[in-house]
């Protein structure tokens, strides 16, 4: 097919210390590929740091927005790949073959396809070193998609977005629908990417618990009622 296959959306805000090593990790990918870099109006120290990374991406966007699934949901606006790909700005994807052999796992009617995320530099003992994701019943109970070992093709889209009101949770809100919906998905057994895991939703704050409870409640999902004895438990057992 002419043109991308895959666009990778890398939402950043104050990003100097890791932009280079997202966007290099991107440019290296073996399919055709676009990268759309949506940035939240940034500091000079982190367009400095995309300058002297040597990639110019083939959308770049500087200004301000409500968040980071604002930000997505501009990349998705913009991007022309078959497949949609989003990478955090202090992530990386684990190798150039990495969509690469995603793809090979594809079926005529395969609309998500997961993989593998190492997470590195872990605060919590409750984040696993490396998170498989499924989309199955278990999601009424745990975020079971890690959204960096997750490509999307660009239909699921088409009538939706990421809720951006959600600052924490929006790709798990995402995630509940796609499960509602029963749309067809692919595990591979590939490490797609090597996540930072120092952020709000790897901290199971009280506000992340508060988020996960609005969501679920909207989504009229089973077993939310389970959702602040996790919480509790954790606390409980020395997790937070």
């Amino acid at each position: 097919m002419s043109g991308p296959v895959v666009s990778i959306i890398i939402p950043s805000f104050r990003s100097a210390a890791t932009i280079s090593g997202a966007l290099k990790s991107a440019a290296q990918q073996t399919v055709p590929h676009e990268i759309l870099l949506i940035d939240g109006s940034s500091d000079e120290a982190t367009r400095n740091a995309v300058m002297a990374s040597g990639i110019t991406p083939d959308v770049w966007i500087s200004e301000p927005d409500s968040g980071v699934y604002d930000a997505i949901n501009k990349g998705i606006a913009r991007s022309r790949g078959e497949w949609i790909y989003v990478l955090g700005a202090d992530d990386e994807l684990a190798a150039p073959e990495v969509f690469e052999h995603l793809l090979a796992c594809v079926e005529q009617d395969t609309r998500l396809l997961l993989g593998n995320v190492s997470n590195i530099e872990r605060v919590h003992a409750g984040v696993p070193a490396v998170h498989k994701s499924h989309l199955t019943s278990r999601i009424y109970l745990f975020n079971t998609v890690h959204q960096q070992g997750a490509l999307y093709h660009q239909s699921l889209f088409d009538h939706a977005a990421f809720n951006d009101s959600y600052k924490i949770l929006g790709d798990y809100d995402f995630h509940l629908s796609l499960y509602a919906q029963h749309i067809p998905w692919k595990y591979a057994d590939v490490l797609v990417s090597r996540c930072r895991a120092g952020g709000l939703s790897k901290q199971f704050g009280k506000e992340l618990y508060r988020e996960e409870l609005v969501i679920k409640r909207a989504r009229k999902t089973p077993l939310r009622g389970l959702t602040w004895l996790k919480y509790i438990y954790k606390k409980i057992t020395g997790l937070l």
